[in-house]
């Protein structure tokens, strides 16, 4: 199980068309295979802090969801963001295996693909 969580924050101003917005994303995401879990939390503490988390099944299903239109889609809403969005990936229940601003931690994913997702045990590419 690979978990994909987005620390995101629209600007106040755009809150209402990104609320509007994430039922679609969410399932879209649940309507391509593999794709275990799709939500999205509001933190209580902190007002206009989203949570979004998805889970896959498998690697390879992670990454057709980040060539989908879907997450295209969703990182086109960066710019509704008050800051930049952050993303963590873990793998099962290891320890994080990576964290960082957004397009980081996404150029680092789509560097590597694998067809057979025996090779992706451990994610060698993402330490």
């Amino acid at each position: 199980m690979i978990i994909l969580n987005m620390d995101l924050r629209p600007l106040k101003t755009k809150r209402k068309e990104f609320l509007k917005t994430l039922p679609a994303l969410l399932e879209a995401a649940l309507s391509l295979g593999g794709c275990a879990q799709a939500n999205c939390y509001s933190d209580l503490m902190e007002r206009g802090r989203y949570i979004f988390y998805l889970s896959w099944e498998m690697p390879h299903q992670l990454y057709n969801y980040l060539e989908s239109d879907s997450f295209k889609a969703l990182m086109g809403m960066k710019n509704f963001m008050s800051s930049k969005p952050r993303i963590t990936v873990q793998y099962a229940d290891e320890k994080i295996a990576v964290e960082g601003a957004f397009d980081n931690v996404l150029q680092k994913l789509k560097k590597q693909k694998y067809s057979d997702p025996v090779q992706l045990k451990g994610y060698p590419f993402l330490k």
